[in-house]
């Protein structure tokens, strides 16, 4: 398979770095299908078990407050996401020039034990294929040229305050959704949200 992943994580308020942490060494058994990048702060990077590339994280603060988007609001936390997504996929397209797919996983999710048959059977002929995990989109594959589109058509929406599984409503054409994931992480990158919907390998 040739797809380069992307995973996103950023210090949590209540329990630091433990969910890439846990995230990297559970999933190492599948790791050698992608080539990965990391989303972070490059300070960050040492508390990695495993050593990855980093796509430096970046802040749209004053991006996202000149719509009027307050700081501390839930708009601002998943419209910033969604610029995290356009920003770090772009940046992984261009790193990556070789890969013909794409894809981008939260730091709290695990494989399941079949998810590399899976997508083997998946990326026969994908545009665009999704995982929810049980919680938003926790996994995302795309084509490359499906992606380049997607972030496009994020680009000009983002500011309609929609998180980033609402997009997909850009895409045209979809493939059916796999269940190759589940969602581990009670706590959110939102500083006051705990999540409750845990579904467990």
């Amino acid at each position: 398979m040739n797809i380069c992943l992307v995973i996103p994580t950023m210090q949590r308020a209540y329990n630091g770095f433990e969910y890439i942490q846990h995230t990297l060494k559970a999933n190492q058994p599948f790791m050698h299908v992608f080539r990965t990048f990391i989303y972070a702060h490059p300070e960050d990077m040492d508390m990695l078990p495993h050593k990855y590339p980093c796509i430096p994280r970046v802040s749209h603060q004053q991006t996202i407050c000149d719509y009027g988007i307050k700081p501390d609001s839930y708009a601002y936390w998943r419209t910033h996401l969604c610029m995290d997504f356009v920003y770090a996929m772009t940046r992984a397209m261009e790193l990556d020039s070789s890969s013909e797919y794409f894809a981008w996983i939260e730091d709290d999710v695990l494989f399941r034990p079949n998810c590399i048959e899976v997508l083997q059977k998946t990326i026969i002929n994908p545009l665009f294929t999704w995982c929810t995990g049980g919680v938003g989109a926790t996994f995302l594959l795309f084509k490359r040229h499906t992606l380049v589109e997607f972030c496009k058509s994020i680009s000009q929406h983002w500011f309609e305050d929609k998180p980033l599984d609402w997009m997909f409503d850009l895409i045209p054409t979809k493939n059916s959704y796999i269940n190759i994931t589940g969602h581990i992480g009670r706590v959110s990158s939102r500083t006051d949200t705990v999540i409750t919907r845990i579904v467990n390998i």
